[in-house]
């Protein structure tokens, strides 16, 4: 029973990592209609970024997990900006391989970079924490504390924010939200930068966890 117990609890920690990254691809979609594909290729570019500036360039952790974030926002937004902007009302399935092309090009880059070879985040001291018989690494629980911090986050801002109400408008209907004075394109861009920034926050939260 403390096996299946402990089994249960465990792949909920790791479900909240994977639903904030999830999170960042459905605010994508429902806002721009484009299936980013290249999500996990940009989550594990970010990750080898945070390897990058803690192993190479010696900041404290700290500080390289919110220049990842804000590297990560700065990502999507250039994405958006670059690669689908242009294709807005073609076909979905063209933006799709305009996204899988983006991927490939992601990860090639991030190969060059890093070869790559598996790496590791030190994120949070090593150790484990007991409840009662069941014992879990005290980095995945504080990986999925920091997950459900960012998704409560974001729900409050998209809930009871202007630029949340904005966000849902768009994501009803773009001609609507146009006719509403609401800037479609700001909101496409800041969709795809709080997409970025949440693979970063899910890539650099994984790879502690590998």
């Amino acid at each position: 029973m403390d096996t299946f117990l402990g089994a249960l609890v465990e792949g909920i920690l790791h479900g909240g990592i994977y639903a904030l990254l999830a999170l960042g691809l459905v605010v994508i979609y429902k806002s721009s209609h484009v299936f980013n594909i290249a999500h996990g290729e940009i989550m594990m570019f970010l990750a080898y970024f945070m390897v990058f500036l803690v192993s190479s360039q010696d900041l404290p952790i700290g500080l390289s997990f919110l220049l990842v974030i804000a590297v990560g926002a700065g990502v999507g937004l250039a994405c958006e900006r670059i690669f689908l902007r242009p294709l807005i009302g073609k076909p979905m399935l063209i933006t799709f391989m305009v996204a899988l092309v983006m991927g490939i090009l992601i990860r090639s880059i991030a190969i060059l970079w890093h070869g790559g070879a598996p790496q590791t985040i030190a994120l949070f001291p090593s150790g484990y924490i007991r409840v009662g018989d069941l014992s879990f690494s005290s980095t995945l629980v504080w990986s999925f504390v920091i997950a459900l911090a960012m998704f409560l986050l974001f729900m409050l801002v998209f809930r009871y924010s202007k630029v949340g109400l904005g966000m849902r408008c768009v994501a009803e209907d773009h001609q609507t939200s146009q006719s509403l004075g609401i800037d479609v394109k700001k909101v496409f861009a800041l969709s795809w930068a709080i997409g970025g920034s949440m693979a970063a926050i899910g890539g650099v939260l994984l790879g502690s966890l590998t």
